[in-house]
């Protein structure tokens, strides 16, 4: 009897310590801090002396919180042990004293098991998983060695055909994925593939977790879950390239040669068989479209636009919300960067399609998101008309079966007409920029499918 209420009160003791200590924090400082160190070694384009004052400073971070947490766990383990250590006084041998000390901590770490597998702040990701995509999405060798695993075990056999929807951001671009992904012809990358895209027959293998639909992060209403569709394509461009196109805050436009094309699809499209179509979203890949689409005869890009003004409305709310969303968690924005997702917030980078220079800065403004939207779609209307399907999102949301069934086909598009007039603009844009958006939106209505 003794043995046992020494049993209860030990786990009571270390229960309590366990929260009065903050061990699950400590946990969770040590697991981000390893991951976010590891993953800005990792990052290209860093200068060597950077890079070194950089491991210096995490290296300290990491001895602070390993120090730490080894007084906590020594801490808890002492003290919670004394109850037995009480029992032992009274005629108790050692072994029974240890072999019942292990069972008044299991409770602690049954409770501590279950306590990581659960996010302990704002993130929607829990401290033990963001270490994880740390060291998987974020180390690009972990990613290209993954890769060459998958395609040795379940073979090397790239899609030969492939549809690239593009548009800038909350152009109606996830929407027009979804609705292609729903035909069997094709074949897309998904979450449950993350952190690994390169590998993701592996993975998908692996990755048995129960799918629960959720709102995303752009709080626009639309559910995912890990057999939603998405965008990772990106990624799989920024571990070829070196982020080489990263240029002073700026995504640029650039060339992309036939070995990388290569190297592109055997990363990306390797999912795919041979006999189905690669789906893919991107609204970075305007910055390499002219080059991919010379060598591509296969490929065919999908451009999605939306009326002006309401476009820049909306990218302008979502980059005050990202914004907010990225300083409460800089998890969040790490993950955009790993991505290569760069529309806007915090990591926001600019596309630079011409040499010529922006007349706003101020992406807290209007007119900042005006002039990009204007600056996109200018760019978008130089390219070949005969590889490119431009679709009004208007066309998306009105018709979106006879939209994939004419994007597959090859067929026209039956675009829906829409006026303009009596837009309301609550803003002190400038009418000459407004004026210019919309005749370059007239070329898109024009240039329909």
């Amino acid at each position: 009897m003794p043995a046992i209420a020494a049993g209860f009160l030990s786990a009571l003791i270390g229960l309590f310590l366990y929260h009065w200590t903050g061990f699950q924090h400590l946990v969770d400082r040590f697991l981000v801090t390893l991951g976010q160190s590891v993953y800005e070694l990792n990052r290209y384009n860093l200068d060597d002396q950077v890079r070194l004052l950089k491991a210096q400073r995490d290296a300290i971070a990491l001895v602070r919180c390993l120090f730490t947490l080894s007084l906590a766990t020594v801490g808890i383990v002492v003290v919670s042990g004394l109850p037995f250590l009480a029992v032992s006084f009274v005629g108790r041998s050692g072994v029974d004293v240890v072999g019942r000390a292990l069972l008044g901590s299991l409770p602690i770490c049954v409770i501590y098991v279950w306590r990581l597998r659960r996010p302990t702040s704002a993130d929607q990701y829990s401290a033990g998983k963001q270490c994880f995509y740390y060291l998987t999405l974020g180390v690009p060798s972990v990613g290209l060695t993954a890769g060459r695993v998958d395609r040795w075990v379940c073979g090397d056999r790239p899609a030969n055909k492939g549809i690239i929807v593009t548009g800038l951001a909350r152009a109606g671009t996830t929407a027009m994925l979804r609705v292609l992904h729903s035909n069997d012809q094709t074949w897309c990358l998904t979450y449950r593939q993350m952190p690994f895209p390169m590998a993701p027959r592996l993975w998908k293998t692996v990755n048995r977790a129960r799918s629960q639909a959720v709102e995303r992060t752009h709080r626009d209403g639309l559910l995912v879950d890990l057999d939603s569709p998405e965008a990772f394509d990106e990624f799989v461009w920024r571990v070829i390239l070196k982020e080489h196109y990263y240029r002073d805050g700026t995504l640029h436009r650039h060339a992309v040669s036939t070995q990388q094309i290569e190297q592109f699809k055997r990363l990306a499209t390797v999912g795919a068989s041979p006999s189905s179509v690669y789906l893919s979203k991107n609204n970075n890949f305007l910055l390499r479209a002219e080059s991919f689409l010379k060598q591509t005869p296969q490929y065919t890009i999908v451009l999605v636009y939306r009326d002006p003004i309401q476009h820049a409305q909306s990218l302008l709310r979502q980059h005050r919300l990202h914004c907010q969303l990225q300083q409460q968690s800089p998890f969040v924005l790490d993950y955009m960067n790993m991505l290569g997702h760069h529309e806007f917030g915090l990591n926001r980078r600019d596309f630079v399609f011409e040499s010529q220079a922006f007349r706003h800065h101020d992406a807290d403004s209007f007119d900042y998101w005006i002039e990009r939207w204007l600056d996109y779609y200018r760019y978008a209307l130089t390219l070949p008309r005969d590889r490119i399907r431009i679709i009004g999102n208007d066309a998306v949301r009105n018709d979106p079966v006879s939209v994939a069934d004419a994007v597959l086909a090859g067929g026209a598009i039956d675009q829906p007409s829409r006026s303009l007039c009596g837009v309301q603009v609550e803003t002190d844009s400038s009418a000459p920029l407004i004026k210019e958006a919309y005749q370059v939106f007239r070329q898109l209505q024009r240039a329909e499918v």
